[in-house]
This record gives C-alpha cells, sequence and structure tokens, in this order.
C-alpha cells in the first residue's frame, strides 16, 4: 500500500489512524491452492502427452490468477481517520468510497466457514441512516472480529 492517501481526505483537518486493506494470508492461499490444482493438472496431461499446447494451457491460467490476485492485493487499501472510513481500488481510475463514522449506524461483520477455516478473513459492512443496504462493503478483511473492535477504539478516543 504505497498510495499517497492523504489526497483522498475530505479536509486539511483529517488524519489518517489506521490503514489496512486485503488479508495477504487470503491471498498466499488462493494463490497456493491454484498452484497445486493447475500445477497438478499440467504434470498430469504432461505424464499423458496429449500435446504441448494443452500441458501449458494450466501453467497460462496460473499466472493469470497469480497476477489478478496480486494486483487486486496491492491495488485495495482501506483507511481510517479520525472522522470516516474509505475504500480505495483500482489501478488508474480509483473509486473511492467514504462515509462519516458519527453517520453509521451499524457495522456488521460477516464471515463463513471457509473464510474463518482457511483465511481467517471476512467482510465488513457499515451502514448509514436513509439506506436500505450497506453503503461500504469492505471484503477479505483479516481478522474481522478484531478490526472491528480496533475501529470502534480508533475512533472513541
Amino acid at each position: 500500500m504505497f498510495y499517497n492517501l492523504s489526497r483522498y481526505l475530505a479536509s486539511n483537518t483529517e488524519r489518517v489512524i489506521y490503514q489496512f486493506g486485503i488479508s495477504l494470508r487470503y491471498v498466499i492461499t488462493v494463490i497456493t491452492l491454484a498452484t497445486l490444482l493447475l500445477g497438478g493438472l499440467s504434470y498430469l496431461l504432461q505424464q499423458l502427452e496429449v500435446g504441448d499446447v494443452l500441458e501449458r494451457a494450466p501453467l497460462i491460467i496460473l499466472a493469470l490468477i497469480t497476477l489478478y490476485y496480486t494486483l487486486y492485493f496491492l491495488t485495495t487499501v482501506y483507511f481510517v481517520t479520525d472522522q470516516k472510513i474509505y475504500k480505495r481500488e483500482g489501478i488508474g481510475f480509483a473509486k473511492v468510497t467514504s462515509a462519516k463514522h458519527t453517520e453509521i449506524d451499524d457495522m456488521k461483520v460477516q464471515q463463513g466457514f471457509l473464510e474463518k477455516v482457511l483465511f481467517n478473513t471476512g467482510t465488513l459492512k457499515f451502514n448509514t441512516p436513509g439506506s436500505a443496504g450497506f453503503e461500504i462493503i469492505l471484503p477479505r478483511v483479516g481478522e474481522p472480529f478484531g478490526m472491528k473492535k480496533t475501529l470502534y477504539e480508533a475512533w472513541n478516543k
């Protein structure tokens, strides 16, 4: 996370107090599982001698998966200021979503069984008044219940 986050802040009085992003454990686990699956498939196809193109296809798919998840990890950043929470995603054209922490009605943590066991990740969802759904959704956050506690502590200081 090598971004100049101050350019996304609403005012000069705001300061970044916490920065986080997609869990590194999630990215490494997905790439490892894809490597085992696609590498094994490529090895099996090589043993069956089906041809060079089919033998290399799983490796090309693996390279694309690795590139996608690496870029996803590097280009998504969540950060908290003393006034707001922000979600920034994208490479060239960044999409930034924010909400004032005083206007957040509730914060929901959603964590499935596989997310808990394999990745220890979850999704943080923030709801503000006057809307039917959640405005800010932060997927793949490492240790989501601990992060929720950290956010509450940061805003209560």
